[in-house]
């Protein structure tokens, strides 16, 4: 697998609004997990993630509501578990099927976003910072 696109989001605390997650470019897998910095590279202190995926068993997607723990004092420093969307395996080739594109431009000189692939916040009332790793 290809060296992933990497980015650093800042998210709400859990009583601030949901994130979304989109897609920059054509990608076959998909990590999110908590970062050690914020994306203006101050520290951050994991908190723990609430989450909605679109493939949670419902009919339209983004209804189910997941979560990441915050690491107890013993697991200090630790990194709580990731959210993957996506697989590196296939059954046909070398690499996973597609599961999202990127903005596309569109007649009129306007932009469709990219797929949305994730919504999520902080698990405490603290906001928190993802890493999200897309690979192609």
């Amino acid at each position: 697998m290809a060296e992933p696109k990497r980015r650093i989001i800042d998210l709400n605390a859990n009583g601030g609004g949901l994130t979304t997650i989109y897609a920059t470019w054509v990608i076959r897998r998909m990590e999110i997990r908590e970062s050690l910095f914020t994306a203006a590279g101050a520290a951050n202190v994991p908190q723990g993630l609430s989450y909605y995926i679109a493939d949670d068993g419902t009919a339209n997607g983004f209804t189910t509501q997941f979560a990441t723990v915050p690491p107890t004092a013993s697991e200090s420093g630790a990194i709580p578990n990731e959210i993957v969307i996506g697989s590196e395996f296939s059954a046909h080739g070398r690499e996973g099927i597609p599961i999202g594109a990127g903005p596309q431009p569109i007649v009129g000189g306007d932009t469709t976003l990219g797929t949305k692939m994730c919504q999520l916040q902080s698990f405490t009332a603290t906001p928190t910072s993802v890493e999200v790793l897309e690979y192609a």
